[in-house]
């Protein structure tokens, strides 16, 4: 065998060793290997896409907001279909495809920390790893951030191989989660789906006493605000779906602990982010909360997420400030 005949029945063996190892991933379950938050991901998509019949109240933004956010405490319309790690962009989608199935709702609340304005840190590690979107919305969000934000053009192929990877279940994507769960996490995932769904969609994060102790300032905290135009853009869009439909919409402020929001009133990062918001309420004609409540440490479980006490408080100022919405 010559040596050119030789190296190519290596990659040839190669490649074909990949293309059944992707297959079977493909006959896995994802439950049996996600981690935990894949529960919520996968059940918020099964509720967006189920058709139904209730007018709704939603509430879509991030991990803070979705554990701020208690259903139950609100309006027996109220749905909470906010995500772990989400920016406007996800909760676009999710958006867009409620409105195929539901009738349009009765109002929608939006709401995200500065951080998902600014920061995409999820977007792969969430969105394209838990199969969030279909394949044609996944790579039609991706052209729309290079587009927006400027990605530079040597950084593009690497990163729509990146998306490839993701969406074709390649090994070298999943092996390691796979080797790691031992294929067992379905009963965990599966009690986390069902008592995400009881709750409307709400789910509490963080849960640890001695937070305090431990605290450092959030990273991103610490750099100037710069919001993404493209997280800028799926903003507006959602809010353009609302209004096109004859939604009352509204941005609102998720809670955040004195610590962090000390440190971004002193470095200007705050008045940045509140120049952002009077900017989205300008050109979209939108009722803004420009006010980020404030609210004790003992009213949260980590240093970003709020714990029983924090969602009733924050559940029970939505009830009382938009009463009248909500009836």
């Amino acid at each position: 065998m010559t040596e050119r005949r030789y190296f190519w029945s290596i990659v040839l063996g190669i490649f074909f060793v990949m293309v059944v190892l992707t297959a079977v991933i493909w006959m896995i379950p994802l439950d049996r290997y996600m981690d935990n938050e894949f529960a919520s991901w996968q059940q918020q998509k099964d509720y967006v896409h189920r058709p139904g019949t209730e007018q709704e109240v939603l509430f879509l933004g991030d991990s803070v907001f979705k554990a701020a956010v208690l259903p139950e405490e609100i309006s027996p319309q109220a749905y909470n279909l906010a995500l772990g790690g989400a920016t406007p962009l996800e909760m676009y989608y999710s958006l867009r495809d409620y409105l195929v199935v539901h009738p349009a709702p009765r109002a929608v609340f939006l709401s995200f920390s500065p951080v998902h304005y600014m920061d995409m840190e999820s977007y792969h590690t969430r969105n394209f790893y838990f199969h969030f979107l279909g394949g044609r919305d996944a790579l039609a969000s991706q052209l729309f951030v290079f587009r927006k934000d400027g990605t530079p053009w040597r950084e593009r192929p690497g990163l729509l191989v990146w998306d490839a990877a993701y969406l074709a279940r390649t090994p070298m994507m999943y092996y390691r989660t796979i080797r790691e769960s031992k294929l067992a996490r379905d009963d965990g995932n599966r009690k986390e789906y069902e008592r995400v769904a009881e709750a409307r969609g709400h789910k509490f994060f963080g849960f640890a006493d001695d937070w305090v102790a431990s605290y450092q300032t959030y990273e991103v905290f610490l750099r100037p605000f710069v919001p993404l135009e493209s997280l800028h853009g799926y903003l507006v869009a959602m809010i353009r779906l609302c209004q096109a439909r004859g939604v009352p919409v509204f941005v609102l402020q998720d809670p955040m602990q004195p610590l962090d929001y000390a440190v971004i009133s002193q470095s200007g990062y705050l008045a940045a982010y509140e120049a952002f918001m009077d900017r989205v309420a300008e050109e979209t004609g939108v009722p803004v909360e420009r006010e980020i409540p404030v609210f004790d440490v003992s009213f949260f479980g980590d240093f970003q997420h709020v714990n029983l006490r924090g969602a009733m408080r924050y559940s029970h100022w939505v009830r009382a400030r938009y009463g009248e919405v909500l009836q």
